[in-house]
Protein backbone atom coordinates (compact mmCIF):
# COMPACT_ATOMS: atom_id res chain seq x y z
CA UNK A 1 0.00 0.00 0.00
CA UNK A 2 2.93 2.31 0.38
CA UNK A 3 3.98 2.07 -2.93
CA UNK A 4 0.30 3.24 -4.20
CA UNK A 5 -0.66 5.83 -1.49
CA UNK A 6 1.51 8.31 0.12
CA UNK A 7 -0.65 10.43 3.53
CA UNK A 8 0.51 13.84 4.04
CA UNK A 9 -1.18 15.53 7.69
CA UNK A 10 0.61 17.12 10.09
CA UNK A 11 1.80 16.12 13.69
CA UNK A 12 -1.62 16.31 15.24
CA UNK A 13 -4.05 14.63 12.52
CA UNK A 14 -1.30 11.81 11.52
CA UNK A 15 -0.84 11.07 15.23
CA UNK A 16 -4.92 10.78 14.96
CA UNK A 17 -4.37 8.46 11.63
CA UNK A 18 -2.24 6.15 13.30
CA UNK A 19 -4.28 5.83 16.53
CA UNK A 20 -7.92 5.88 15.16
CA UNK A 21 -7.56 4.83 11.70
CA UNK A 22 -9.19 7.52 8.87
CA UNK A 23 -12.72 6.59 8.91
CA UNK A 24 -14.96 8.91 6.68
CA UNK A 25 -17.02 10.17 9.66
CA UNK A 26 -13.82 12.13 10.83
CA UNK A 27 -13.94 13.95 7.24
CA UNK A 28 -15.90 17.66 6.92
CA UNK A 29 -14.35 18.43 3.80
CA UNK A 30 -12.99 17.36 0.74
CA UNK A 31 -10.99 19.40 -1.92
CA UNK A 32 -10.78 18.86 -6.00
CA UNK A 33 -8.08 20.67 -7.09
CA UNK A 34 -7.88 21.85 -10.78
CA UNK A 35 -5.38 19.67 -12.79
CA UNK A 36 -6.71 19.65 -16.55
CA UNK A 37 -6.90 15.79 -17.85
CA UNK A 38 -4.51 14.77 -15.19
CA UNK A 39 -8.17 14.08 -12.92
CA UNK A 40 -7.57 11.02 -14.70
CA UNK A 41 -4.94 9.60 -12.51
CA UNK A 42 -7.60 9.99 -9.69
CA UNK A 43 -10.53 7.77 -11.25
CA UNK A 44 -10.05 4.96 -9.27
CA UNK A 45 -9.67 6.20 -6.35
CA UNK A 46 -13.08 8.14 -6.89
CA UNK A 47 -14.76 4.87 -7.89
CA UNK A 48 -13.39 3.73 -4.45
CA UNK A 49 -14.80 6.45 -2.48
CA UNK A 50 -17.93 6.84 -4.41
CA UNK A 51 -18.45 2.69 -4.56
CA UNK A 52 -17.41 2.33 -0.83
CA UNK A 53 -15.85 4.81 1.50
CA UNK A 54 -18.55 7.14 1.64
CA UNK A 55 -21.08 5.11 -0.08
CA UNK A 56 -23.14 5.26 3.32
CA UNK A 57 -22.50 8.62 4.39
CA UNK A 58 -25.14 10.21 7.10
CA UNK A 59 -23.38 13.32 8.03
CA UNK A 60 -22.63 16.28 6.05
CA UNK A 61 -19.81 16.07 3.52
CA UNK A 62 -18.55 20.12 1.96
CA UNK A 63 -17.56 19.33 -1.37
CA UNK A 64 -15.42 22.04 -2.48
CA UNK A 65 -13.80 22.45 -6.33
CA UNK A 66 -12.26 23.98 -8.99
CA UNK A 67 -11.77 23.11 -12.95
CA UNK A 68 -11.52 19.24 -13.46
CA UNK A 69 -12.13 19.07 -9.52
CA UNK A 70 -15.25 20.50 -9.93
CA UNK A 71 -16.24 18.16 -12.46
CA UNK A 72 -15.39 15.59 -10.37
CA UNK A 73 -17.08 16.54 -7.29
CA UNK A 74 -20.45 17.18 -9.14
CA UNK A 75 -20.22 13.51 -9.59
CA UNK A 76 -20.30 12.73 -5.93
CA UNK A 77 -23.40 14.92 -4.89
CA UNK A 78 -25.82 13.47 -7.46
CA UNK A 79 -28.31 10.81 -6.68
CA UNK A 80 -26.40 8.00 -8.03
CA UNK A 81 -22.91 9.10 -8.15
CA UNK A 82 -21.09 6.33 -9.47
CA UNK A 83 -22.96 6.69 -13.16
CA UNK A 84 -22.47 10.11 -13.13
CA UNK A 85 -18.67 9.52 -12.36
CA UNK A 86 -18.94 7.32 -15.80
CA UNK A 87 -20.77 9.73 -17.58
CA UNK A 88 -17.69 12.15 -17.11
CA UNK A 89 -15.22 9.63 -17.31
CA UNK A 90 -16.59 8.03 -20.81
CA UNK A 91 -17.77 11.46 -21.91
CA UNK A 92 -13.82 13.37 -21.23
CA UNK A 93 -12.28 10.30 -22.92
CA UNK A 94 -14.28 10.18 -26.06
CA UNK A 95 -15.24 13.67 -26.79
CA UNK A 96 -13.59 14.34 -30.62
CA UNK A 97 -12.79 17.39 -31.91
CA UNK A 98 -11.89 19.08 -35.23
CA UNK A 99 -8.01 19.62 -36.46
CA UNK A 100 -9.15 22.76 -36.08
CA UNK A 101 -12.01 23.65 -34.11
CA UNK A 102 -13.35 26.99 -33.42
CA UNK A 103 -14.81 28.26 -30.04
CA UNK A 104 -18.42 27.67 -31.45
CA UNK A 105 -17.61 23.59 -31.96
CA UNK A 106 -16.08 23.81 -28.55
CA UNK A 107 -18.88 25.00 -26.62
CA UNK A 108 -21.32 22.77 -28.24
CA UNK A 109 -19.20 20.04 -27.64
CA UNK A 110 -18.75 21.26 -23.99
CA UNK A 111 -22.79 21.70 -23.30
CA UNK A 112 -23.19 17.78 -24.88
CA UNK A 113 -20.27 16.91 -22.02
CA UNK A 114 -22.07 18.91 -19.54
CA UNK A 115 -25.76 17.67 -19.82
CA UNK A 116 -24.81 13.76 -20.64
CA UNK A 117 -22.81 13.80 -17.11
CA UNK A 118 -25.25 15.75 -15.58
CA UNK A 119 -28.78 13.35 -16.56
CA UNK A 120 -32.08 14.29 -16.83
CA UNK A 121 -31.79 15.83 -12.90
CA UNK A 122 -28.37 16.40 -12.13
CA UNK A 123 -28.63 19.70 -11.36
CA UNK A 124 -31.30 19.58 -9.20
CA UNK A 125 -30.01 16.35 -7.60
CA UNK A 126 -26.51 18.28 -6.47
CA UNK A 127 -28.40 21.19 -5.17
CA UNK A 128 -30.74 19.44 -2.59
CA UNK A 129 -28.41 16.92 -1.83
CA UNK A 130 -28.02 17.71 2.00
CA UNK A 131 -24.97 15.38 2.70
CA UNK A 132 -22.65 15.53 -0.29
CA UNK A 133 -22.98 19.09 -0.17
CA UNK A 134 -21.00 20.61 -3.84
CA UNK A 135 -19.19 23.74 -3.51
CA UNK A 136 -17.55 25.44 -6.17
CA UNK A 137 -14.86 28.65 -7.21
CA UNK A 138 -14.37 29.68 -10.66
CA UNK A 139 -12.93 32.95 -11.94
CA UNK A 140 -14.12 35.56 -14.14
CA UNK A 141 -11.55 37.30 -16.29
CA UNK A 142 -10.96 40.88 -16.85
CA UNK A 143 -9.11 42.96 -19.20
CA UNK A 144 -7.54 40.94 -21.99
CA UNK A 145 -7.59 37.60 -20.49
CA UNK A 146 -11.22 37.53 -21.58
CA UNK A 147 -10.75 37.78 -24.75
CA UNK A 148 -11.32 35.63 -27.68
CA UNK A 149 -8.35 36.36 -29.80
CA UNK A 150 -5.23 34.74 -29.00
CA UNK A 151 -2.38 36.56 -28.60
CA UNK A 152 -4.43 39.06 -26.24
CA UNK A 153 -5.14 36.45 -24.28
CA UNK A 154 -1.84 34.91 -23.77
CA UNK A 155 -0.64 38.38 -23.04
CA UNK A 156 -2.62 39.09 -20.39
CA UNK A 157 -2.21 36.02 -18.49
CA UNK A 158 2.00 36.73 -19.21
CA UNK A 159 1.31 40.05 -17.55
CA UNK A 160 -0.50 38.24 -14.64
CA UNK A 161 2.04 35.91 -14.08
CA UNK A 162 4.79 38.08 -14.19
CA UNK A 163 2.25 39.62 -11.68
CA UNK A 164 2.06 37.21 -9.25
CA UNK A 165 5.67 36.34 -9.19
CA UNK A 166 5.85 39.93 -7.51
CA UNK A 167 2.43 40.23 -5.42
CA UNK A 168 -0.43 37.60 -4.89
CA UNK A 169 -2.47 40.94 -4.35
CA UNK A 170 -1.55 42.26 -7.95
CA UNK A 171 -4.43 38.98 -9.47
CA UNK A 172 -7.22 40.61 -8.74
CA UNK A 173 -6.35 43.20 -11.11
CA UNK A 174 -6.69 40.07 -13.67
CA UNK A 175 -9.49 37.44 -12.13
CA UNK A 176 -12.77 37.95 -9.98
CA UNK A 177 -13.38 35.24 -8.13
CA UNK A 178 -16.72 33.42 -8.35
CA UNK A 179 -18.26 31.59 -5.33
CA UNK A 180 -20.91 29.31 -5.07
CA UNK A 181 -21.43 28.05 -1.27
CA UNK A 182 -23.98 25.12 -1.06
CA UNK A 183 -25.17 25.81 2.33
CA UNK A 184 -25.86 29.45 1.91
CA UNK A 185 -28.72 28.36 -0.91
CA UNK A 186 -26.33 30.64 -3.59
CA UNK A 187 -26.39 27.23 -5.77
CA UNK A 188 -29.39 26.68 -8.10
CA UNK A 189 -29.62 24.10 -10.63
CA UNK A 190 -29.24 26.86 -13.69
CA UNK A 191 -25.57 27.78 -11.82
CA UNK A 192 -24.23 24.50 -11.87
CA UNK A 193 -25.22 24.01 -15.39
CA UNK A 194 -23.92 27.31 -16.54
CA UNK A 195 -20.71 26.61 -14.16
CA UNK A 196 -19.62 22.98 -15.33
CA UNK A 197 -20.10 24.24 -19.02
CA UNK A 198 -17.92 27.64 -18.62
CA UNK A 199 -15.28 24.74 -16.64
CA UNK A 200 -15.11 22.72 -19.44
CA UNK A 201 -15.02 25.78 -21.70
CA UNK A 202 -12.18 27.18 -19.88
CA UNK A 203 -10.64 23.94 -19.33
CA UNK A 204 -10.20 23.31 -23.63
CA UNK A 205 -9.20 26.79 -24.03
CA UNK A 206 -5.88 27.21 -21.52
CA UNK A 207 -4.46 23.33 -22.10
Amino acid sequence: MADVLEIRAGSGALAKIRDEGLPQSGIDVMLGASGGPKWFVLTGLDKCLIGEYFKDRQQPLNLLGTSAGAWRLSCYAQANAREAHHRLEQGYLLTEYSSRPDAGEVSRKCRVLSRDMLGENGANEIVANEIMQFNLIAVKSRGPIKSDVNWKQLSGLSLAAISNAISRKTLGAFFTIQWSQHNKRLLTPELVMIALIDLFHHQWRLR
